[in-house]
């Protein structure tokens, strides 16, 4: 749209802040809209969790993935690499064995299939 060749500097500078309110409120309800079901991380260094197990059925050795354990662990948190990304160790030994995001931990003290 092209400006019209007798408009005061007033009036530009109040359509400027229009549009920037506008712009504004636009990145608002977009971010609200993206952040609707995220939850914030229930996790803090130290804790024990319990990392998901992603087990593959072998038919020659006689294993099958659906009657394995869901969840291995118990392991530590050592620390935080990313906002949702932690680095997991033995509780005994505090030997790294894994970085994981927190989508595949469980915390808990019991570990059920």
């Amino acid at each position: 749209m092209m400006l019209p060749e007798k408009w005061s500097k007033a009036q530009l500078q109040r359509r400027l802040k229009n549009v920037s309110q506008n712009l504004r409120k636009s990145l608002d309800n977009r971010e609200a809209r993206y952040n609707q079901f995220r939850k914030p991380v229930p996790f803090k260094e130290g804790d024990r969790v319990y990392y998901k197990n992603h087990p593959i059925s072998k038919a020659s050795q006689k294993i099958a993935a659906k009657l394995m354990l869901r969840y291995r662990g118990p392991f530590e948190i050592a620390r935080f690499l990313t906002p949702v990304r932690v680095s997991l160790v033995d509780p005994d030994t505090k030997r790294f064995v894994t970085r994981s995001h927190v989508s595949l931990l469980k915390q808990g003290t019991v570990c059920q299939g």
